[in-house]
């Protein structure tokens, strides 16, 4: 009788097993496990890379470097960068193609850089329209035009030598049809005016995924006016990996940060999300203002979740 119930046992087993390690990782029923799409962390040489300039009188500024890196050794930078144009001057840095999947995934771009350009507070004189030097990142689709992968007032300038890497996250939603080609091309725009010495912009690591750095789901981000002050709210239902969150205000190609210190995050510990409010001050009636939230991860990473706007009556 035993012998004859020993593999009726010996199936038990592997099917209670198999339920155990079923209930130890819990998926969402219809989610799909990340993937990734692209990545280079440099250190393959050019790796199908591709450098080009627009309206600069010496060639691409683009190369890479070794020892100021993210990881390990190897980064792309167009330091020492130069005021070379007769007014703006763009040096393209673009990526091989990658297919996405079909379905509807949500993919996202991000990638490590620190920049350090006469922009902000540098800009000299700093009111010039665009800004002095800055970069930008884009995105085209089965060899079509390049736009803009973010909002139009995010860029990267200003910055300190010697800054530290910082991640950016930027999601890809909106921008190609699942199944499309795409390509990353990373623009650092200059005028002919000043270059900081040593300064330019550093990219490594850059990666595509099916899934974003952190784990935030983001349910609601609004604003309301009220008279010389915008109210500000966000909610969550879940922040896993979350460290807070900045809040940047801007009336066009200006952007400021609105809290002077992070907004940390309420349920980053435990399941579940939490509600926020912040309050902005002092603002001019009449006047049209975009807000936008920003999340930042504990391992350093940044990425954009939501842009809402509003107008102050007179």
């Amino acid at each position: 009788m035993i012998k004859r119930l020993t593999p009726f046992l010996a199936i038990l087993v592997v099917l209670l097993a198999a339920v155990a390690l079923g209930a130890a990782s819990p998926r969402t029923a219809g989610a799909q496990p990340s993937a990734n799409l692209f990545f280079d962390n440099m250190e393959n040489g050019i790796n199908g890379w591709t450098t080009s300039v627009e309206g600069c009188t010496t060639p691409s500024e683009w190369h890479q470097v070794e020892g100021d890196s993210k990881s390990p050794t190897h980064s792309w930078t167009n330091s020492p960068y130069t005021a070379a144009g007769t007014g703006e001057c763009l040096n393209h840095l673009v990526s091989p193609s990658f297919a996405t999947p079909l379905g509807d995934p949500s993919i996202f771009l991000s990638f490590w850089e620190h920049h350090f350009t006469e922009g902000g507070a540098l800009c000299n004189p700093p009111t010039n329209t665009p800004p002095c030097d800055f970069g930008q990142v884009y995105i085209s689709k089965n060899g079509g035009a390049f736009t803009l992968a973010h909002d139009p007032n995010t860029r990267f300038e200003g910055g300190a030598a010697g800054a530290a890497y910082v991640r950016n996250t930027f999601p890809l939603q909106g921008l190609f049809t699942p199944g499309d080609t795409l390509r990353i091309r990373f623009t650092f725009s200059s005028d002919a005016l000043l270059a900081i010495p040593l300064g330019g912009w550093w990219i490594d690591d850059v990666s595509v995924d099916t899934e974003g750095p952190t784990a935030v789901t983001l349910t609601s981000f609004a604003a309301s006016a009220r008279q010389k002050s915008v109210h500000l709210s966000w909610r969550t239902a879940s922040e896993l990996g979350v460290l807070g969150f900045d809040v940047w205000r801007s009336t066009g190609a200006k952007a400021v940060k609105v809290n002077r210190a992070l907004v940390p995050a309420k349920a980053a510990g435990r399941a579940g999300g939490a509600a926020y409010r912040l309050v902005d001050r002092n603002l001019r009636p009449g006047t049209a203002y975009t807000y936008r939230l920003q999340v930042v991860s504990r391992d350093g990473s940044r990425a954009w979740r939501a842009a809402t706007k509003v107008r102050l009556t007179r």
